[in-house]
């Protein structure tokens, strides 16, 4: 997975990025004053989906396999 915070810089190169098996997805920088909020960043790592050894996925990762439709538990 790649992160960018300007698609320009990517765009050029999205196609190729896809073919060779990346995703990419683009975020601006979170502000200090925004906090942090766990449910966002749960639920965006669930909308990426795993992809590592399954042994070490985190623990939330493995509720939210075990919950029909990926849904927050």
């Amino acid at each position: 997975m790649l992160i960018v915070t300007d698609f320009s810089v990517i765009e050029p190169f999205a196609d190729e990025v896809v073919a060779v098996g990346y995703g990419y997805s683009t975020l601006s920088e979170p502000r200090s004053a925004d906090g942090y909020d766990k449910e966002t960043f749960v639920e965006m790592l669930w909308d990426w989906g795993w992809f590592g050894p399954d042994d070490e996925r985190p623990a939330w990762y493995i509720e939210a396999d075990d919950n029909p439709g990926n849904e927050n538990p």
